[in-house]
């Protein structure tokens, strides 16, 4: 029986690279180019997203959420740098020209002062920020969402032993046991919890079920599961 290797656009892109530039077709080339500026480049913070997202939340408080959102969003774009990329077919974007990260200050915004700080040197996934832009973030960007942010607002809805079980004792932050968030708490808005089976059967509970249903898979050696599937 022969095996077809097939591979990713990603792969696809390596191999023509490390065979021959020369046969890149012409429809790749402008993309190869696009990705050869921007490699091995450190990203960076681009902080306009959440300067003038805050800067409109400032403005309109007191007023519906959903206009507030509306507004926030009509003001940066209205006054967000455009760039002009060489190589690019959409003329037009924002964000800093190469890798960047932009700023969600209403989902962890009041974090932000610490984050910056240790951004340009932690471990994983470094980025750079400016000096000036670094002030607007501790000085401006931060403070105004003290209290207002969503992460802030999940752990207060949560009731006192869901938010044992989730967050560690220091701070309603990092996640303990249940996993609540990506770095920015973004998937929040995205998992559902399954709280209750965790209150009923406690984690004692969850883990002899999955060691019961592991043993019962182990009945199986693979030899002999290859065997009843063909049959």
């Amino acid at each position: 029986m022969s095996i077809i290797k097939i591979l990713s656009p990603q792969e696809e892109r390596i191999k023509r690279e490390t065979e021959n530039e020369k046969s890149t077709p012409k429809h790749y080339s402008r993309a190869v180019d696009i990705v050869k500026e921007i490699r091995g480049k450190k990203p960076v913070i681009d902080i306009e997203r959440g300067l003038y997202f805050t800067r409109s939340f400032k403005e309109t408080e007191g007023k519906p959420l959903i206009l507030r959102w509306a507004k926030a969003l009509y003001n940066y774009a209205e006054k967000a740098a455009v760039y002009i990329d060489e190589n690019q077919l959409i003329v037009g974007r924002s964000g800093k020209q190469g890798r960047y990260g932009i700023l969600y200050p209403e989902l962890d915004g009041n974090i932000f002062k610490e984050a910056i700080e240790k951004l340009p040197t932690r471990d994983n996934s470094p980025f750079d920020i400016s000096e000036e832009d670094a002030k607007i973030v501790a000085e401006e960007i931060a403070p105004y969402w003290v209290g207002k942010t969503f992460h802030e607002a999940f752990a207060k809805s949560l009731t006192e032993e869901t938010t044992r079980l989730t967050y560690n004792n220091d701070k309603e932050l990092t996640s303990r046991y249940i996993v609540n968030e990506t770095a920015s708490f973004r998937s929040s808005l995205q998992w559902v919890h399954d709280y209750e089976i965790v209150l009923e059967k406690g984690f004692k509970g969850i883990k002899a079920e999955a060691e019961e249903r592991l043993k019962a898979l182990d009945e199986y050696s693979p030899l002999d599961y290859t065997k009843k599937s063909l049959s």
